[in-house]
């Protein structure tokens, strides 16, 4: 069968002594100190020249991150919005072209309602996945990680604002 108590925990008592012993080497440093996994340890001279450093950085980047995920949520949104008051203006188009007969119209103007519904329905999910982006981060309490990841993001190109144009009008 697998190893008893005992042994398991002979085993952790030897480990926890070994590592009391490797706390108590002096300084300086050496190279065979950091790959002995000194620089693992919070009291490690290492980890005191680095943390601050290091934790100054993951929130400068934490910040640019949650503000590019800011940014990338107000143009979902402001995509969106114009989707919606796109549709609304050829809803109105439409039942004007009905009104008058003109069947070419009519399916130019439908056609186009099809492709600025398929555009809202593309924003809408991205504004939910911004906003979860976000959000879930934060509730599972790795924003600052999560968020200097997202700092990237400025990196990455974005798409115009601009919907496509409403089909042309006939005199």
């Amino acid at each position: 069968m697998g190893p008893s108590f005992v042994s398991i925990d002979r085993r952790a008592s030897f480990l926890l002594a070994s590592r009391e012993v490797r706390r108590g080497v002096p300084f300086p440093v050496s190279h065979a100190r950091v790959a002995d996994g000194a620089a693992d340890r919070e009291d490690s001279p290492v980890n005191a020249s680095l943390a601050p450093a290091a934790g100054s950085l993951l929130s400068l980047l934490a910040v640019a991150g949650a503000a590019a995920l800011g940014f990338r949520l107000l143009r979902s949104l402001a995509r969106l919005g114009m989707a919606v008051a796109e549709a609304t203006a050829l809803s109105g188009l439409i039942e004007v072209s009905a009104r008058r007969g003109d069947l070419t119209s009519l399916s130019e103007r439908r056609q186009h309602v099809r492709t600025v519904r398929r555009i809202r329905r593309h924003a809408a999910a991205g504004t939910l996945a911004w906003v979860a982006l976000l959000l879930v981060p934060l509730a599972a309490g790795w924003g600052r990680e999560a968020f200097a990841a997202a700092a990237l993001l400025w990196l990455a190109p974005v798409r115009p604002l601009r919907l496509p144009p409403p089909p042309a009008e006939q005199a």
